[in-house]
């Protein structure tokens, strides 16, 4: 399980290859979160900008 941060008891996982969507999991003692990752290209401002010059 790689462990990508560790704080104040803490421990956020992100596990390769698991089930989509893309997401991280966040423990905390007996408690777990997961919490899905949404990207919106349309709300990029950098995708924006490219869209205007091409």
């Amino acid at each position: 399980m790689p462990e990508i941060s560790r704080f104040l008891g803490i421990v956020i996982r992100m596990y390769i290859r698991e089930h989509a969507p893309a997401h991280f999991h966040a423990e905390y003692g007996e408690y777990e979160i997961t919490v899905d990752i949404v990207i919106s290209l349309s709300s990029c401002p950098i995708m924006s900008l490219a869209s205007q010059q091409g």
